[in-house]
């Protein structure tokens, strides 16, 4: 169960890293709201800036040689977290090159004075898309 919470939440981490939120665009969706000029424009921008796209099969496998190479207290730390200035606090993990990551549960997805935070949109915010 831990390693299974441990892989989606390395998936989760790598995603993040392949696909910032300033640069990431569900193509299909873009098409369904925008000319497909626009859209296409958009795609070309977001090769440009992000030129080492990756396919789900190499983001899983960076996952697991992520994994692979930490110790069983930091992947307890990882899947279970820390107490600390956040709603969730995951370690840094120096060695590997990990910073570690700071998680908020404020509707608008960032609590009072909390800097430097991870921010998945809410419930609310995705429904009114």
């Amino acid at each position: 169960m831990i390693r299974n919470v441990l892989l989606i939440f390395l998936l989760i981490v790598v995603f993040l890293n392949i696909c910032s939120a300033a640069t990431c665009h569900c193509h299909v969706i873009s098409t369904y709201y925008e000319s497909t000029e626009t859209a296409l424009i958009k795609r070309q921008l977001h090769e440009k800036i992000n030129p080492t796209s990756r396919t789900w099969d190499e983001a899983i496998r960076l996952a697991k040689d992520f994994a692979s190479q930490m110790t069983l207290e930091e992947r307890c730390n990882m899947t279970a977290g820390v107490g600390g200035h956040c709603a969730g606090y995951v370690l840094p993990v120096p060695r590997l090159n990990f910073n570690g990551l700071c998680f908020q549960d404020s509707p608008s997805g960032v609590g009072d004075g909390v800097q430097f935070s991870t921010a998945f949109a809410a419930g609310i915010q995705i429904a009114a898309t």
